[in-house]
């Protein structure tokens, strides 16, 4: 749990200085998480294909804890 609030805050801080759209998108990994969503293996790994050629490291970063919280 600590992990993942310190993540979710690291990637929300570094957004808003690097990529200000992005800003509320490294929060949606600790709602699921407190909210007891879990979240489909293979939609996981969907999301994983999909955020490599965004080249986005906030979106790619996002969906690596979303991964963590669902493994």
């Amino acid at each position: 749990m600590k992990f993942l609030l310190a993540s979710s805050l690291l990637l929300s801080l570094l957004s808003l200085f690097i990529y200000p759209q992005y800003t509320i998108l490294p929060l949606i990994p600790l709602l699921l998480y407190l909210s007891e969503i879990k979240v489909k293996s293979f939609i996981t790994a969907t999301l994983l294909i999909l955020s490599i050629p965004l080249d986005n490291p906030i979106v790619y970063g996002t969906v690596l804890e979303i991964a963590l919280i669902s493994w």
